[in-house]
Order: C-alpha cells, then sequence, then structure tokens
C-alpha cells in the first residue's frame, strides 16, 4: 500500500514539471484588446450583442462570463476561421461574411472556366436513365464543391480568373482578385 503511496506523490512531481504552453504574444494582445472593448460596455449592451450574434445564453449569466464567451469567439473568428476555409496565412483579406463588389465577377469568370463551363452547360440537363442507373452520375453531382473550390483558390494577378474582360466606367474599380470565401450555397444562390 505504501508502494502506491509513493508512486502517487512521484506522479504529482512530474506533474508540476510540465508547463501549459503559453499563448503567442499576439493571441494575448488581441484577447486583451478585445476584453478592454468589451468591459468598457454596459452589462446590457453586451446582452444585446450577444442576443444579436444568436447565442443562446442563460438569462442570470454576469457581464464578465459574457464578456468572456464573447472574446472567445471574436478571437476564435480572427485567428482561425482562415485556417478552416483553407487559408493557412490567416489574412484578414479573406474572411467570411457577406458578398462583395468584386464576388460576382469572379463567380462569372469560375463558372466560365474551360474546365466548368461544359459542365455547368449540361448542369440543366435530365441525366440519362443508364447514367442513373449505373451511378456513372456522380462526378458530376460536385459541380457546387468545385466551384467553390476553384472560388477560394489563389491565382497569379495574370491568371483568367483575376482579369475584367469589359472596359466600361461602370466596372471601374472591380477587381475579381479581392473577394470573400463563400459556402458552395451561397455561391449557388448568387
Amino acid at each position: 500500500m505504501q508502494m502506491l503511496l509513493e508512486a502517487s506523490d512521484d506522479d504529482d512531481e512530474e506533474d508540476e514539471d510540465v508547463k501549459e504552453e503559453e499563448e503567442p504574444d499576439k493571441i494575448k494582445e488581441a484577447r486583451a484588446t478585445f476584453r478592454d472593448k468589451y468591459e468598457a460596455l454596459s452589462a446590457n449592451d453586451i446582452r444585446k450583442m450577444c442576443t444579436a450574434k444568436d447565442l443562446k445564453l442563460k438569462s442570470g449569466m454576469k457581464k464578465g462570463e459574457r464578456v468572456e464567451i464573447r472574446v472567445r469567439i471574436d478571437l476564435a473568428a480572427e485567428f482561425f476561421i482562415n485556417v478552416v476555409l483553407g487559408d493557412g496565412k490567416g489574412s484578414k483579406k479573406r474572411k467570411v461574411g457577406s458578398r462583395t463588389k468584386h464576388c460576382m465577377y469572379r463567380l462569372l469568370n469560375i463558372v466560365f472556366l474551360d474546365q466548368l463551363a461544359v459542365r455547368f452547360s449540361q448542369s440543366g440537363n435530365k441525366a440519362p436513365r443508364a447514367d442513373l442507373d449505373t451511378r456513372a452520375i456522380n462526378d458530376r453531382s460536385n459541380f457546387r464543391q468545385d466551384v467553390r473550390a476553384a472560388f477560394v483558390q489563389e491565382y497569379p494577378e495574370e491568371h483568367e480568373v483575376n482579369e475584367l474582360f469589359m472596359t466600361h466606367y461602370l466596372f471601374e474599380g472591380i477587381t475579381p482578385s479581392v473577394f470573400k470565401p463563400h459556402s458552395a450555397e451561397k455561391l449557388f444562390d448568387m
């Protein structure tokens, strides 16, 4: 029995030697900035902000608890949303959100790329019964995901996706290389 107690004492010493990883300075600074921003607001304003974000929180939560939740959400949005979308750089240039004036023109360029134009022209066709029976139609069924993958992909500046083929004063200021990533459903709606 005493050997078990001694063994558990050794485990406690090993646990003390292991240090938790510290947050990078960038995250610490952002956390402090967000916390200061929310601490300056009233408890009622924080509650309204949480409601606007559709956060389902208990009505009896204290201001500090709500602030901590908002800080965590903002940190996740700031540092990790681009990693989830496939942009490992974490650039602020490409945050998820409403479409920009450039997104629609980029989508048109993507849909009419040589690789996708034929599939786009066939998208309204009904599949022949033989293709449905042999399940050969599956290669065309993920068209939306292929369009989204092409939409969020980075292309060189001189690539045809980043060009605007119309020189008219109505299109001044349109740059298809500037875009926000969207889901396949949102691109389909656009």
